[in-house]
């Protein structure tokens, strides 16, 4: 294939848009009051510039020949492509029918008010354009600047742009809008009507006639007078519209007349347009395209087109008078690749991207949605619903928020920041506390392991002695600790990802930091047990006193943790398997439990006599906790140190959660309506309660 011509057949791929939408412009003087209808052109062949998802702005060439029509030749007329609800139905548009090029319809208005209204200014002249919504069966891309030959004819790309010849379609629905794309979609008018060849034999001298014949308008009647008026101007201008006798003397001075005239209106309608342009560019398009824009005499529409698209480019979308209304739907377009995109472009998420969202969504939003910016989202949200994309930022963002998308997508990403920030934050308590459920919030009891009663024998019936739940028990109950988060108008403005990333990340860390604040205050604050005396009392037998951490100090501790009993008396035979430490004797823990020797001190008679080996070595796992030497903390200190057994043997501390969610929630939370965002509840349920001295011990320093 020649490179230089090289297209690309799509059917219904992928990456083509299921849904677009081009503006055409009704026939007002068609109407007929007697069943509110009017004629309108709703397409034609002329090239349009029309938003693509996967190649941003392209240039599009409906072929007439390929409309496939439905079946009952009509289309929904609705307000504005809104196509949420029945109450934006503003009739129907009937008798569908392609001619000389063109698709042609007519609209009937509704016998309600919105439909009476809309039909009066439409007759009237304030509303003239339409906006056509098709789908796209099949077509052939142009890259730009290329020629293609396309169902046997020739096509030639914009330098700037590709273009898409559209080869298959099918019209879904029909619009009244308020701007206009094809200027050659106009309402039928009387002011359009030709001029008849009699009526032009009266106004024109011979000479003109002639003139006319000579530019190739040998049928006169095919003309309408707009085209005359242009003629005349050309005629003025060559012969300096002199008549060729006295009696067309006259009928020439008023053709001059008329002539002038329309160059009046002209020049006015240039100043218009290039004060316009400047309007529209305002602070934030660069000089050199503003004056490509007039000086290439670029139509409203153009002008509009292209500095929306560069704005995109730039991604500083900035309010622009009448900016074209474009929906696309595109099966790569969703949520889920939005919510990936928004992921990747923090940064630090990627691994997450792949396992939550596979590795064919990670790729699709790595290549097409990685850079995408907050105001690109919300016009991604309403893409997805259907819905008219506003220009100005304050109705875009709007708009957004009212959609089920925008916030849907925000929170994911938000949600995710928050769990990567609680599940990276390292925690101390996992391990030697248990992990328990609560269904609500009221206290539930919690029986001892250790005090379940013995095993029986064989009773001489043959049965065993029925257990039974000891006495002896422990309460617990959830409680919730929260914060809120929003992202408002100002983080869409500004593009402050941030606020949807880093902020909630950070208030992952800080919620597993308060589930840690919650155990260990509950820990040192030494609580009261069911049997009335504290956790750590001598009554328990697990608080030993003046004894620092040191070799013959953990001699006594392990040989205190093993004599624990049951309320029977018998051995309970639990070991420690944690040894619990600041990180002021951290140093002193880890020479106890990681060397491979003990020295022996003093000499003489003095001399102490110890193994070859360290007999603790191993025996018991480190764990350093900061906060029990935290001076914020009741009952802490830089030299106490715990011992705890397995919680799977035996108790220690539980750390309960409602409906057994170890997580915390992000949920929506009802804002004001004075606040234009989304606010956010962060919060998690957790309860803390020691629930056996057994398991537990302390030893003071002091």
């Amino acid at each position: 294939m020649n490179r230089a011509k090289k297209t690309t057949m799509t059917q219904r791929s992928s990456n083509q848009p299921e849904l677009v939408t081009r503006t055409s412009t009704v026939r007002a003087n068609s109407a007929r009051d007697e069943d509110r209808s009017i004629e309108a052109v709703l397409a034609t062949e002329a090239p349009v510039t029309v938003f693509d998802l996967q190649r941003g702005f392209i240039q599009e060439v409906l072929l007439m020949d390929g409309c496939v029509l439905p079946r009952n030749c009509q289309l929904t007329l609705i307000d504005s492509h809104q196509r949420g609800s029945v109450q934006n139905v503003l009739g129907s548009t009937r008798e569908l029918r392609i001619e000389n090029g063109e698709l042609i319809g007519r609209n009937y208005y509704a016998d309600d008010q919105l439909g009476r209204d809309t039909y009066s200014k439409t007759k009237d002249g304030h509303i003239t354009d339409n906006s056509v919504g098709y789908r796209v069966l099949a077509g052939t891309m142009v890259t730009r600047g290329k020629s293609a030959t396309v169902a046997g004819r020739s096509f030639q790309a914009p330098q700037d742009l590709n273009l898409r010849v559209t080869t298959k379609w099918m019209p879904k629905e029909n619009s009244a809008c308020v701007i206009g794309a094809d200027e050659n979609c106009k309402t039928r008018s009387d002011n359009q009507q030709h001029t008849t060849e009699t009526e032009l034999n009266a106004m024109l001298t011979e000479r003109q006639k002639e003139h006319l014949k000579k530019k190739g308008f040998d049928d006169l009647d095919q003309l309408t007078e707009r085209q005359i008026s242009a003629l005349l101007v050309d005629f003025s201008e060559r012969s300096g519209s002199q008549g060729d006798d006295d009696s067309n003397g006259q009928a020439a001075d008023d053709a001059y007349k008329t002539a002038q005239r329309v160059r009046d209106e002209g020049a006015k309608a240039e100043l218009q347009r290039q004060e316009t342009i400047r309007k529209m560019a305002g602070d934030h398009i660069p000089a050199e395209m503003v004056n490509k824009a007039i000086t290439e005499r670029m139509s409203i529409d153009s002008t509009r087109e292209l500095f929306y698209q560069h704005m995109v480019n730039e991604r500083s979308v900035e309010d622009i008078p009448g900016a074209p209304a474009i929906h696309v739907r595109n099966s790569e377009l969703s949520t889920k690749t939005l919510e990936a995109g928004l992921l990747l472009r923090a940064g630090g998420f990627d691994d997450m991207v792949v396992k939550d969202y596979g590795e064919q969504t990670a790729e699709r939003a790595d290549h097409n949605y990685r850079d995408v910016n907050l105001m690109d989202i919300c016009r991604y949200a309403l893409h997805l619903e259907g819905q008219s994309v506003p220009i100005s930022k304050q109705d875009l963002i709007r708009s957004a928020m009212s959609t089920i998308s925008l916030p849907q997508i925000l929170g994911n990403v938000a949600h995710k920041a928050l769990l990567k920030g609680y599940r990276a934050t390292p925690d101390t308590w996992q391990k030697w506390c248990s992990t328990g459920t609560v269904s609500d919030f009221k206290e539930h009891k919690r029986v001892r392991l250790v005090d379940l009663g013995e095993l029986e024998s064989l009773l001489p019936s043959g049965e065993f002695a029925h257990g039974s739940l000891g006495e002896e028990y422990e309460t617990i109950k959830a409680e919730t600790k929260g914060k809120t988060l929003g992202i408002g108008r100002k983080e869409f403005i500004n593009d402050d990802i941030g606020v949807l990333t880093k902020v909630p990340q950070g208030m992952g860390v800080k919620s597993k930091a308060a589930l840690s604040k919650m155990i260990y205050t509950h820990f040192l604050g030494n609580p009261t047990m069911s049997d009335g005396n504290s956790l750590f009392d001598s009554t328990h037998s697990n608080l030993n006193t003046t004894t620092p951490l040191a070799a013959a100090g953990l001699n006594t501790a392990l040989k205190a943790f093993a004599a624990q009993t049951d309320k029977d008396g018998e051995s309970i035979d639990i070991m420690p398997k944690f040894l619990i430490v600041p990180p002021d004797i951290a140093h002193t823990a880890k020479a106890l439990l990681q060397s491979d020797l003990l020295i022996a001190t003093g000499v003489g008679s003095s001399a102490a006599t110890t193994p070859s080996a360290n007999i603790h070595k191993g025996i018991l796992e480190l764990i350093v906790e900061s906060r029990l030497s935290n001076a914020k903390y009741t009952g802490y200190s830089a030299a106490d140190w715990y011992l705890a057994a397995d919680p799977n043997t035996c108790d220690t501390v539980e750390v309960a959660f409602l409906n057994g969610r170890t997580e915390p929630y992000l949920e929506r939370y009802s804002n004001s309506p004075g606040f234009l965002g989304v606010i956010w509840q962060i919060y998690f349920d957790a309860g803390v309660k020691a629930m056996d001295w057994r398991g537990l011990q302390k030893n003071d320093a002091a």
